[in-house]
């Protein structure tokens, strides 16, 4: 009897460590275990992502670019990323990298519901290149807007939504 009231004194910590880690990351926890795909304007471009929990405290997560090419659909990039709750900045610090070379350690910050991911230039990081802004519209589907700084503020260039694959 003693080790079941262990047993269950553990599972019950194990559990409100879990759930405050999902608390941690928005909504964007709710993506865990599943796989999300997007199809472009274009109507033959596809990103695809899946992800993981990692140690019950990181998310992870693989994605997949295919497009048309020559007539024949290809994987164009495959990605990696491992993202983590930074409470001191109230952040999502992540690092991203891919098969064609690109690796960069960046973060994502929620502006009331939606997820901002901006990425800086390369060449002047102190400017921004563009962000991602990610907002849920349901518990199956989220949308992701490109958006490039224009003048004193943004214009999309890409909007794709994104649904979970069953």
């Amino acid at each position: 009897m003693r080790n079941l009231r262990s047993l269950m004194l553990l599972l019950a910590c194990l559990f409100q460590v879990a759930l405050a880690h999902a608390q941690d990351f928005g909504w964007f926890s709710q993506v865990v275990g599943a796989c999300w795909k997007g199809t472009f304007p274009d109507g033959t471009t596809s990103h695809r992502h899946c992800y993981s929990r990692q140690f019950e405290t990181f998310i992870r997560g693989t994605s997949e670019l295919h497009a048309l090419r020559e007539g024949k659909q290809l994987t164009v990039v495959q990605g990696d990323s491992l993202f983590a709750w930074n409470a001191s900045s109230g952040t999502i610090q992540y690092y991203v990298w891919g098969t064609d070379g690109n690796h960069r350690q960046l973060s994502a910050q929620y502006e009331k519901d939606e997820l901002h991911f901006p990425v800086p230039s390369r060449q002047d990081p102190s400017k921004m290149a563009f962000r991602s802004v990610w907002r849920r519209l349901n518990e199956s589907s989220f949308e992701v807007r490109r958006e490039r700084p224009s003048g004193d503020g943004w214009s999309v260039d890409l909007r794709v939504v994104y649904r979970r694959e069953v």
